[in-house]
């Protein structure tokens, strides 16, 4: 069951997977006991609805390891070490897509510096308007140094604090992302001046992934899987 922040006119009932607004009829219902609520539920109502916060909004069913199949089921636990994140669970419609797609997600930017990988994913995101790959990469780059400074400085489209050849990365995929058939000559100039040809082709396929997942999982209705980090 899908559950929107309901409004305090709305009434969620006791018995799970049960919703009407008031003097609407339920069925199946042995005994209901309407709950008000206020316009946005404490956890402890998604726990009594056997709810999680995450699948709250998605515009799909997520597959969660009590309904996956057994091939799903062992990529979550083998691949995903048990934690299949809310992406992972609407990409399991296509086992064989979430199959492929994990090792080739991984491969994506490695002959690139992680802080670089991180700066580029999340000025993408942000581009996007993206929250839930922006607060995934927000989580990710602290782990490469990355900053509350940092995150803002992406934000407002600042590259000044940044080294030379990050910030030719980071105008191309700004450029790359905008308007890509705008792209010219001109514009690798810089780039060939601080990137191998193997790291210019890393760069394209990480900004491609990147708007790739931007386009998966907010129009999705994605929920984050843990608290958000303000920017």
């Amino acid at each position: 069951m899908q559950l929107r922040a309901p409004h305090s006119s709305r009434v969620l009932c006791a018995r799970s997977g049960d919703f009407r607004a008031p003097g609407g009829a339920i069925r199946g219902f042995r005994q209901s006991v309407p709950v008000q609520l206020p316009p946005r539920p404490p956890r402890f109502i998604y726990d009594v609805l056997n709810l999680t916060l995450e699948d709250s909004m998605a515009r799909i069913a997520l597959v969660t390891p009590e309904t996956a199949s057994p091939e799903v089921l062992e990529i979550y636990e083998k691949t995903l070490r048990g934690k299949p994140g809310n992406a992972q669970k609407a990409l399991a419609h296509r086992p064989e897509m979430l199959k492929n797609f994990l090792p080739f997600y991984a491969s994506v930017g490695r002959s690139l510096d992680r802080k670089l990988y991180e700066l580029i994913y999340l000025r993408v995101s942000l581009i996007n308007g993206c929250h839930y790959c922006t607060q995934h990469h927000v989580a990710s780059s602290k782990r490469v140094g990355l900053t509350a400074e940092d995150w803002a400085a992406l934000k407002a489209g600042d590259y000044s604090r940044y080294s030379e050849n990050e910030r030719a990365a980071l105008v191309y995929v700004e450029k790359l992302t905008r308007t890509p058939h705008d792209v010219n000559d001109a514009d690798f100039v810089p780039l060939k001046k601080q990137f191998s040809e193997p790291e210019i082709v890393d760069l394209h396929l990480l900004t491609g992934l990147t708007n790739l997942t931007n386009r998966f999982t907010d129009p999705l209705g994605l929920e984050l899987e843990f608290p958000e980090e303000k920017i």
